[in-house]
């Protein structure tokens, strides 16, 4: 069975847009989901623009770490967030 990074070459190809948090003033929440069953999503600040991420292979756990988004879910850099995509 063929792996994500068969297909792409960046960890957060092949994801699509799902829903947006715009409401906070500190951070801005995005999450995607793909065709592999993975989410992430992502907390911008406002104050700086800079962005974190939070990475789970499996989709059937969006609906709670959404709701956990602000709080409940521990954010990341990139290539630490996606370590376990591209090894």
């Amino acid at each position: 069975m063929k792996k994500r990074q068969d297909f792409f070459k960046s960890p957060i190809d092949g994801f699509v847009y799902y829903k947006s948090d715009e409401t906070d003033p500190t951070y801005r929440y995005y999450g995607f989901q793909s065709a592999f069953r993975e989410f992430y999503i992502m907390r911008l600040t406002v104050a700086d623009n800079t962005a974190e991420y939070y990475y789970n292979s499996d989709v059937q756990y969006f609906a709670a770490n959404w709701n956990d988004r602000a709080t409940g879910v521990t954010y990341q850099q990139p290539y630490l967030a996606f370590a376990s995509v591209v090894n």
